[in-house]
């Protein structure tokens, strides 16, 4: 039940920070004149749009392919990765990642657990790329706030660290396990200690306001499952398998480069198509603040978010019109949408699933999950 509501919150987040987004873009946009922008747009140019996403498809099953070790064949996974993002497209908090892990987690010889890792390992190349990606588009497009380079530069040192922090974690998986069983032992034991040291010395008459708050956290603590987690990291560090080779690290990397090219391709072409001038960097530029602004899990197909992102990065800092960077923001959320769609349902009826059982087997597993978690 907890959990039940636990996401009815967050689904509910997601729908408002949504409407919050596109009040506040037709707050300061007037819709007259998006309008004006996409009667007056070439459409012909989102073809090309189209082609670059369902390019972008193939490739990521590809590399998803490669990070399974080629356990698995590429239509399996196409298919997989397909009903995955259709279901990211209509349901919230990317409840799709999961029914993509579980999915492949069902074709032998790929585990549930193996299918988790592949699945986050994939988001951290790609998020990774962006931050790199972005640091070179700071070269390239003049009209980049100081400021805005500045943080940006900061930002891509932390996530450079955090990525060979990661790879050299999964390279020393034995290590990683025996410190990390320490470390939740002793922290497991200190949290027992806490908890009891607040029962004893204050009463409850002169127990202050944040005394519930902080008894909770070191009770949680006191009972965490130490050998449950350890197992959670050590199938996470499992997936970064890619990593801790040279030759398989480089692969990755090309993998990735070759995924977003037909994206920034995309953009290109769904910037022609409303008449903007767009330089390669300037769309490359454009796909990483969509990217960062849809990283979180919010609402479906991140309606909102994504739109906010893609008109500020145009707009606010690259000095774009205003009617033509939201209309291409609309434009090209349309035809995203649309391509989801189709090969979401063309994948759908390939592999005989129904929508209802695709999201009824994610949440079998994840209901299984919290059950275990809970004895």
């Amino acid at each position: 039940m907890k959990k039940k509501k636990k996401n009815s919150s967050q689904a509910w987040i997601g729908i408002v920070v949504t409407i919050v987004c596109l009040v506040a873009i037709f707050f300061f946009i007037e819709p007259a004149q998006i309008w004006a922008a996409l009667k007056e747009a070439n459409y012909w140019y989102l073809l090309l749009t189209g082609l670059g996403l369902v390019l972008f498809l193939v490739i990521r099953a590809w590399r998803w392919r490669f990070m399974l070790e080629n356990d698995v064949p590429t239509l399996p996974i196409f298919h997989v990765q397909n009903i995955g993002y259709l279901v990211n497209a209509y349901l919230p908090l990317r409840l799709g990642d999961m029914t993509q892990a579980v999915l492949i987690g069902n074709v032998p010889p790929v585990t549930i657990a193996r299918g988790v890792s592949t699945v986050v390992m994939a988001r951290i190349v790609d998020m990774t790329f962006m931050v790199i990606l972005l640091l070179f588009t700071l070269t390239q497009v003049e009209t980049m706030p100081e400021q805005v380079q500045s943080t940006t530069r900061i930002f891509g040192g932390l996530v450079t660290a955090a990525v060979v922090l990661l790879a050299a974690a999964a390279n020393q998986r034995p290590f990683v396990r025996k410190r990390f069983t320490l470390i939740l032992n002793w922290l497991t034991q200190v949290s027992h200690t806490a908890a009891q040291r607040l029962e004893q010395k204050i009463t409850h008459a002169e127990r202050p306001l944040l005394y519930k708050p902080v008894h909770l956290l070191f009770s949680t603590l006191s009972h965490l499952d130490t050998q449950a987690w350890i197992h959670r990291i050590d199938d996470f560090l499992m997936g970064l398998n890619s990593l801790t080779h040279l030759k398989s690290s480089l692969i990755l990397i090309t993998y990735t480069i070759f995924i977003w090219l037909p994206i920034i391709g995309a953009y290109y072409t769904g910037m022609l198509a409303v008449h903007l001038e767009p330089t390669i960097p300037m769309a490359a530029f454009a796909v990483c603040i969509a990217a960062f602004s849809v990283a979180a899990p919010s609402s479906p197909g991140q309606v909102g978010v994504f739109h906010a992102g893609v008109i500020f990065a145009l707009y606010n800092i690259l000095g774009q019109p205003e009617a033509q960077a939201a209309s291409f923001a609309f434009l090209y959320h349309a035809v995203m949408m649309m391509v989801t769609t189709v090969m979401g349902i063309i994948s759908l009826w390939a592999t005989g699933a129904t929508f209802r059982h695709v999201i009824d087997t994610t949440r079998n597993y994840l209901n299984k999950k919290e059950a275990k978690r809970k004895i």
